[in-house]
This record gives C-alpha cells, sequence and structure tokens, in this order.
C-alpha cells in the first residue's frame, strides 16, 4: 500500500509541476496581450497606423 501511495504522490507532483509551468505561461501572455492591446489602443486613438 505504502508503494501505491508513493507512486500516487509522485504522479500528483508531476502533475502539479505541469500545471504551474502552463498556468505561468498564461499568466505571461496575458500580461503581453494586455500590454500589446493597450498599446494598439493608444496608436489608433493617436492616428498613428
Amino acid at each position: 500500500m505504502l508503494d501505491e501511495k508513493k507512486k500516487a504522490y509522485a504522479e500528483y507532483r508531476a502533475v502539479k509541476t505541469k500545471t504551474r509551468a502552463v498556468l505561468t505561461a498564461k499568466a505571461n501572455v496575458d500580461v503581453l496581450l494586455g500590454v500589446e492591446g493597450r498599446e494598439r489602443g493608444q496608436e489608433l486613438r493617436r492616428g498613428e497606423l
């Protein structure tokens, strides 16, 4: 039973690590797109495009 618990915990840690990486990447993309969106809006208001 202890071996099963150790395997399950190892799998849980791996999934948790992957999830954290995905959420970090998503947050980075959200920030980049948010900044990009604001910059584009400013350019449109100034007539730079």
